[in-house]
């Protein structure tokens, strides 16, 4: 049995990309690559995987975009930090991202990292097939911020969400936090919405609100829509026995008289349990996931990163770490 280290790639990406101000000697924002540099670092450091993989988005899901044509359509732009602003005035944001991108993908296999990027798919479907399907008896930590993946934990995955409350999301933990098993996160997450993604949910309904009406999402049976829908209508049926939810009775009738079928098809959005991936989508995954991952030569890597300005990331002692720690596949 083997850990694997699997990083959302984009969202680890953007996060550095948007607050980490570090300049490249030729006076490029250099970020996102030192930060996701890092944050690679820090995880096997801290949980000392077999193997890291970083799956990347592979332009978004037909499928998604079939049952609902404005999926992630609007995203604002990214919210630069003060002082990364200040050195981007001279730089054009699209040509740094590009090329931040473009370095870090070819740094990652020069260091034993693997890499997974499905055409016409999302990460999000990807790394739920790593954790459900492939190798099923591995364990696996997710890296990222996302709460879609809050869905996939159980005995054998794990979420590390950097920045948030705990360092490690385990079963346990997910259902004390938010008061839901994974099991049942696609469906509390339906009448969330999900703003990020532009899935329009009922405003002002949060997990609390949720779990509130059903105090049942914390058990392991899977709840569906329709029978949530049918819990709140008996709780406002019954505000003696429920009396709790009888003191906002308006925000309950919002759900109850909510557009079902808008909540449903946000349930197809967001459910991860059956990733929307073809076969042939599949093989492609499997076959870039079992490639070979060897480590570079310190001198070949450390040639790279001076040619690309980049001499201010500890090569050294990172690649030795990863070597040291991470398994060679041949």
């Amino acid at each position: 049995m083997k850990t694997e280290l699997i990083i959302d790639g984009l969202n680890t990406f953007i996060r550095h990309f948007s607050t980490n101000p570090l300049m490249s000697l030729y006076n490029q924002p250099c970020g996102a690559i030192a930060g996701t540099i890092g944050t690679i670092y820090r995880g096997v450091e801290k949980y000392k995987p077999d193997v890291v993989t970083i799956v990347w988005e592979g332009g978004g899901s037909s499928r998604r975009r079939a049952i609902y044509p404005d999926y992630k359509q609007g995203r604002r732009p990214l919210n630069l930090n003060r002082n990364y602003n200040e050195y981007m005035e001279d730089v054009n944001e699209k040509d740094n991202w590009e090329w931040q991108l473009r370095t870090l993908i070819k740094i990652l296999p020069m260091m034993k990292i693997g890499q997974i990027y499905v055409e016409d798919a999302e990460a999000d479907d990807a790394i739920a097939y790593l954790c459900k399907w492939k190798n099923k008896e591995d364990v696996k930590i997710i890296v990222s911020t996302d709460h879609d993946y809050f869905q996939l934990v159980n005995d054998k995955t794990m979420i590390w969400a950097p920045r948030k409350r705990l360092d490690l999301y385990k079963l346990n933990d997910v259902v004390e936090e938010f008061k839901v098993h994974p099991n049942n996160m696609a469906t509390v997450r339906s009448f969330i919405g999900d703003k990020s993604d532009n899935i329009q949910g009922i405003g002002g309904v949060q997990y609390k609100k949720m779990t509130r009406f059903c105090p049942d999402f914390k058990d392991e049976k899977f709840i569906s829509v329709d029978e949530t829908i049918d819990i709140i209508k008996e709780h406002y049926a019954n505000p003696i026995k429920f009396y709790t939810y009888a003191k906002r009775p308006a925000k309950v009738l919002e759900v109850i008289n909510c557009d079902i079928n808008l909540i449903k098809r946000n349930f197809q959005l967001i459910n991860l349990e059956s990733p929307q991936l073809s076969a042939t989508q599949i093989d492609s995954l499997n076959y870039q996931h079992d490639q070979p991952r060897r480590m570079a030569p310190k001198l070949e890597l450390m040639k790279f990163m001076m040619d690309q300005g980049i001499n201010n990331i500890n090569v050294d002692q990172t690649g030795i770490m990863l070597n040291n720690t991470l398994l060679t596949i041949k």
